[in-house]
């Protein structure tokens, strides 16, 4: 997807997006364009994986239910 793409501005229907969307979009556009090390690095800081590579304990799927989530 370029810059232009209408993805980053528009929702799926052709409505403009609010800033904060677009904010967001932009953010996922340049996540998508980092190389995968420095990707990894990001969810490390985000707390998403250890640095060893297994996933924190709330991504994994023996983690705690979230109270936002049914649980099985």
């Amino acid at each position: 997807m370029t810059r232009d793409d209408p993805f980053y501005r528009y929702d799926a229907y052709g409505n403009p997006l609010d800033p904060a969307s677009i904010r967001r979009r932009e953010a996922l556009r340049k996540l998508k364009e980092l190389p995968v090390a420095e990707l990894f690095a990001v969810a490390v800081r985000a707390g998403i994986y250890n640095p060893d590579g297994s996933l924190t304990e709330p991504y994994r799927d023996n983690g705690e239910p979230s109270k936002h989530r049914p649980t099985d």
